[in-house]
């Protein structure tokens, strides 16, 4: 049996997307996409709510074009604070777009803010090799 070693070491890179009220429309898969690359394993993230919405109910799931809550589901948009992903793992290949459906119910949204965070690796690259 042979020792596999690998010495290429991969950074952690992180996706940061700003948005509010008026980018995540109500029931479809908003404009608010975060390009990932080929293969890459999602390590973490989720949504910073800098201002609360403001409609009855506002949550959004994050997912991929295979599944619209593939990383989390109904994520409160209603209170301040960072709400976690809570599925991780390998994309699949072909370049893949984090994606994000909002659901309100009430009045449309006049207020909210807040920032979208992806962590993730490649394991395919080798940002550094260690000796």
């Amino acid at each position: 049996m042979s020792n596999l070693i690998n010495f290429g070491r991969q950074n952690t890179k992180v996706a940061v997307q700003k948005f509010d009220f008026s980018d995540v429309p109500t029931g479809v898969a908003s404009a608010l996409k975060i390009a990932v690359p080929s293969g890459a394993i999602v390590l973490g993230g989720g949504v910073q709510v800098t201002t609360a919405f403001n409609s009855t109910t506002n949550v959004v799931d994050v997912g991929d074009s295979g599944s619209a809550n593939r990383f989390a589901n109904d994520l409160d948009l209603k209170t301040l604070g960072f709400k976690p992903l809570t599925t991780l793992g390998l994309l699949g290949s072909g370049l893949k777009a984090v994606e994000f459906t909002h659901t309100s119910t009430g009045a449309a949204a006049t207020a909210g803010a807040g920032y979208v965070v992806v962590t993730y690796v490649e394991p395919t690259r080798a940002d550094e090799v260690m000796e």
